[in-house]
């Protein structure tokens, strides 16, 4: 399945990414495949707070991100 864009956790988009199959249901994150092979961790647009912490998710810093 392709999706035309998605945002990982950092804050940066990413066009024509195909959705990755994982081998586990996830209740908060995808995975989601570049054209160039490369994995971005997202988000689910509709991610419940977690349990276990007190806060909310909030998207990393860009400048953290590794490249």
């Amino acid at each position: 399945m392709i999706i035309t864009q998605v945002t990982d956790v950092y804050g940066l988009t990413h066009e024509n990414c195909k959705l990755v199959e994982t081998e586990n249901d996830f209740t908060r994150i995808f995975l989601a495949e570049g054209p160039d092979g490369t994995r971005y961790t997202c988000l689910l647009p509709d991610a419940k707070p977690n349990p276990k912490s007190n806060q909310h998710f909030e998207y990393g810093n860009p400048a953290d991100a590794p490249y």
